[in-house]
Formats: C-alpha cells, sequence, structure tokens
C-alpha cells in the first residue's frame, strides 16, 4: 500500500491523475445523479469514491486529501464551465450523440435517451 501524494496538485493535473476522462463525459455521467449540475456535489460524491477506484492498485487517501482533490476538481471544472460559456451552454454527451452520431445511442439507456431527446426535439 502507498499514500497518494496531492502536494504541489494543480487543478488539471488532479484531473488528469484521478478522473482520466474528459470533462464533457464527466459531467453527462452526473447529470441525472445530480441534475441541477451543482459541480461541488458531483466532485464531492467523485472523491469520496477515489479509494474505491483505486483500492486494486494499492493506493491509500486520507480524508484531508480526498477533500483537496475534491477541491482541485471543482476548480477544474469551474474553469472549464467558463471557458466554454457557462453551463448553459454546455451540450450533454448524450445530446451530442442523439445529434451527432446515432448510432452510438444502443450505449444508453432508453429512458436517457427519451430525456435527452424532449430537450431537443418533440418526442412523441
Amino acid at each position: 500500500m502507498r499514500k497518494v501524494n496531492t502536494k504541489n496538485l494543480t487543478p488539471e493535473n488532479a484531473w488528469i491523475e484521478f478522473v482520466g476522462t474528459s470533462e464533457k463525459m464527466f459531467l453527462s455521467n452526473f447529470r441525472y445523479e445530480v441534475p441541477e449540475m451543482d459541480i461541488k456535489k458531483m466532485c464531492k460524491i467523485y472523491a469520496q469514491e477515489l479509494p474505491i477506484v483505486f483500492e486494486y492498485e494499492g493506493i491509500l487517501f486520507s480524508d484531508k486529501q480526498i477533500e483537496e482533490i475534491e477541491n482541485l476538481l471543482v476548480t477544474h471544472l469551474a474553469n472549464y464551465i467558463k471557458k466554454n460559456g457557462g453551463i448553459e451552454n454546455l451540450e450533454s454527451l448524450v445530446e451530442y450523440l442523439l445529434k451527432d452520431c446515432p448510432g452510438y445511442l444502443q450505449l444508453f439507456p432508453i429512458e436517457v435517451i427519451k430525456a435527452e431527446a424532449g430537450k431537443i426535439c418533440k418526442v412523441a
């Protein structure tokens, strides 16, 4: 077992080291769990799961480190959202796939597809 090192970790490096997916994917994954799109809540949930995610790699996290990582992820996402013109201007991954890649729709539960389709066009 080894401890994780969070000293001198930047928001971008924390994202790369502990998330490993795109911001769009991260936000899309939480869209239904946190419908109000509260990034602090999303990052708190995610950070609390880090010990489980890294369990097989033998990495230990202190409570303080989990909180530090959570705050770094919030900062990274806030910067991403600001850079993209605000949360209201972000397109979820499902919205993107509905409009531009209909062949990938079988990857999502029908309830998700219907909910997102209702935002884009009228669904009978």
